[in-house]
């Protein structure tokens, strides 16, 4: 199972070569692939700062219809902020959404599909790239 990181999602609503390929080769393998809330939120973000919102907002609904989206809950909110601050000690500054994805990952032992080279690096979740 995979979880989108919002790069991948905006990608896809871009027509991102790679990312569109990738979705395909998901398909085919009959991967599950899951959209965060937080991810909703950075795409209804997006959205309202868009030159054409209600278009854009139009855009994301076809998509969260086709995605299930996973809530962020009070046990992944421990780790992330854990996760954060660890990270923070040590000389990074990671995005905080990331570090929610991250944690969200983490408790369902699913990996993470992103091209953000920022994305928090942690041995507990896997980083899938295309």
């Amino acid at each position: 199972m995979t979880i989108a990181d919002t790069t991948f999602i905006i990608d896809i609503l871009s027509g991102d070569t790679n990312a569109l390929n990738k979705l395909d080769d998901l398909v085919a393998r009959n991967e599950p692939l899951w959209m965060p809330a937080v991810v909703l939120h950075e795409l209804e973000y997006g959205a309202g700062l868009h030159h054409d919102p209600e278009a854009e907002r139009a855009r994301i609904q076809s998509l969260e219809a086709a995605l299930p989206v996973v809530p962020f809950d009070a046990a992944q909110a421990r780790i992330a902020g854990d996760l954060e601050a660890r990270l923070e000690l040590a000389g990074k500054r990671p995005g905080r959404v990331d570090v929610q994805i991250a944690a969200l990952a983490q408790t369902r032992g699913e990996s993470v599909l992103t091209r953000d080279e920022r994305f928090p690096h942690t041995d507990e979740v896997r980083i899938e790239r295309y």
